[in-house]
C-alpha cells in the first residue's frame, strides 16, 4: 500500500490489520527504516534487490545518467521515447526477487507493480499486470478484482502452473494523501477500504485453503507528512535561475557553462534565508543515506526538510492545494517510515520487532529469500533477521530444500506493498 505510514496501523482506522498485527503475526509497531530519497521506485527497487540506492541506481523516480546521456521517467506516459528509455534494463542494478525465482525454477507474479515490465535478459515474467499510471482506480472493486485474479495465479486454476511469488502495487492511500490532508476525512476514507480490503485478502485466501501454504508481508515504500501552501513551500526560483540546473533525484547537475560550486554557493544564500533543507557537495553525502557512490547523482545533494517543499522550475503555489500530504524526505525522519506486517506459516506469531534492532526494507529481500530457498545473491541487507523472526520449520525446509511455501507481498501504496508469498 503506497505511503502506508507504520503508526497508521494503531491509528484505529485500520483495525483488522491491528488486530492481525497484534496476534498472529511478526510486526514492526516502531516502522522499519527505508531507503533515501523516500520515493516509491527507489524504495521498491530496494525490497526487491536487498540493495541500497547507490548500489541498485534507482536514485529517484526521475534521474539522469551521464554515461548513458539518457533522462530516466518511469512515470512519463506522453513522451512514449522516455517511457520506453525508462524500461531499459541498463539502468537496474542487481537483481530482483521474480527474476531470481524464475531462474531457479519458480513462477513469478506481479500485479500493478512498478518495474516488473522491466524485461531482464530479454525474459518476461510469468504472469503479470504492469501499472499504468494513468488508471483512475475507482474505489474497492478494482482491489477486490485485483485479489481475485491474484489467487487464481496462485492457485494455478485455468490451466496454468501456480505461482510461488506474488508482488501486488496498491497505489493508496498515497494518491489520496497526496492531494488532502494526510489526517482529513478523505484520508481517512481511503483507509477505511483498506480495512476492508486487508479483511477480503485474509478471508479470500483463508476460504480457498491458501492460507496453509500462504506467507503474506504487508509493507510499504515510505510514509507520508503534510505540507502547507502558506508556511511550507521554498520558493527556488526566486533565488537560483532555473536555466543554471536540472534535477536527478534529490540531487542537481549543472547545466553546461554553469559552475558547481557557483550552483552551491548559490543555494548556500537561499538556505540563509529558508534554513528549512539540507545541502551538500556530492562528496561530503553522509555514509548513513548511500546517496554518493553513483554517477547518476549530481554534484549536489540537496534535500528539504521534513514538512517543507521546494516549488522550481515554474512550479506555482496555483497548483498546491492548501494542506496535502508529501515524501521523499532522509529516513531519518520517523514520519517517512513504512508499515511491516507479515503473517503465514513461516512467521513467528505474535513477535515484535523492536525499534532498536533497526530493521530496513532491504532486510526483506533475505527473508523472502530464505522462506523459497533461493540462492539469492550478494546484498545490503543483514540476514540476521531471518533466524528471528521465521519460525524454526521453516528454517529447517529452508535448509532442507523441502519447501512448499508461497510468498505475497502486497505493498500499501496502496506501495502499500502488499507482498503475497
Amino acid at each position: 500500500m503506497d505511503g502506508l505510514r507504520y503508526d497508521f496501523v494503531t491509528s484505529g482506522k485500520l483495525p483488522s490489520l491491528e488486530k492481525l498485527a497484534r496476534e498472529k503475526a511478526v510486526w514492526a509497531p516502531e516502522g522499519i527504516i527505508n531507503q533515501f530519497p523516500t520515493k516509491t521506485l527507489t524504495n521498491l527497487y530496494s525490497i526487491a534487490t536487498g540493495l541500497t540506492t547507490e548500489h541498485h541506481g534507482i536514485v529517484g523516480d526521475r534521474m539522469y545518467d551521464p554515461d548513458l546521456d539518457l533522462s530516466f521517467n518511469y512515470w512519463n506516459e506522453v513522451d512514449e521515447l522516455i517511457n520506453k528509455e525508462s524500461r531499459l534494463e541498463t539502468w537496474f542494478g542487481g537483481q530482483p526477487l521474480w527474476k531470481i525465482n524464475e531462474e531457479q525454477g519458480g513462477r513469478s507474479a506481479c500485479m500493478h507493480f512498478p518495474l516488473c515490465d522491466v524485461q531482464f535478459g530479454n525474459k518476461t515474467i510469468y504472469k503479470s499486470r504492469p501499472i499504468h499510471q494513468s488508471k483512475v482506480f475507482t474505489g474497492l472493486s478494482d482491489f477486490t478484482v485485483d485479489m481475485t485474479i491474484l489467487i487464481r495465479w496462485l492457485r494455478g486454476i485455468d490451466g496454468d502452473e501456480p505461482v510461488n511469488l506474488a508482488f501486488w502495487y496498491i497505489n493508496e492511500p498515497d494518491q489520496t494523501m497526496h492531494n488532502f490532508d494526510v489526517h482529513g476525512s478523505e484520508t481517512n476514507n481511503t483507509l477505511a477500504d483498506m480495512n476492508f480490503l486487508v479483511e477480503f485478502i485474509l478471508n479470500a485466501t483463508e476460504g480457498t485453503g491458501l492460507s496453509e501454504s500462504l506467507d503474506i508481508i504487508f509493507t510499504s515504500d515510505h510514509g507520508i507528512t503534510n505540507v502547507y501552501k502558506n508556511q511550507s513551500m521554498i520558493p527556488l526560483d526566486d533565488f537560483v535561475k532555473p536555466e543554471l540546473y536540472f534535477w536527478s533525484g534529490k540531487s542537481i547537475f549543472p547545466y553546461s557553462g554553469t559552475h558547481e560550486r557557483y550552483l552551491y554557493e548559490q543555494f548556500i544564500q537561499v538556505h540563509k534565508l529558508h534554513p528549512y533543507f539540507d545541502i551538500w557537495m556530492k562528496e561530503d553525502v553522509p555514509e548513513y543515506l548511500h546517496y554518493k557512490n553513483n554517477s547518476r547523482i549530481g554534484p549536489i545533494v540537496i534535500c528539504e526538510h521534513s514538512g517543507f517543499a521546494f516549488l522550481s522550475h515554474g512550479e506555482t503555489l496555483l497548483r498546491v492545494a492548501d494542506v496535502h500530504g508529501t515524501h521523499g524526505y532522509s529516513p531519518e525522519y520517523k514520519e517517512m517510515r513504512p508499515l511491516f506486517v507479515a503473517y503465514g506459516p513461516s512467521f513467528k506469531q505474535n513477535y515484535m520487532i523492536p525499534e532498536s534492532a533497526n530493521f530496513r526494507t532491504i532486510d526483506i529481500f533475505n527473508v523472502i529469500c530464505r522462506i523459497l530457498s533461493l540462492n539469492c545473491p550478494k546484498n545490503d541487507g543483514n540476514s540476521a533477521f531471518v533466524d528471528q523472526i521465521l519460525v524454526a520449520q521453516a528454517l529447517a525446509n529452508s535448509d532442507s530444500l523441502a519447501v512448499s511455501s508461497t510468498c505475497f507481498v502486497s505493498f500499501f501504496l496502496l506501495v502499500t506493498a502488499y507482498i503475497f508469498m
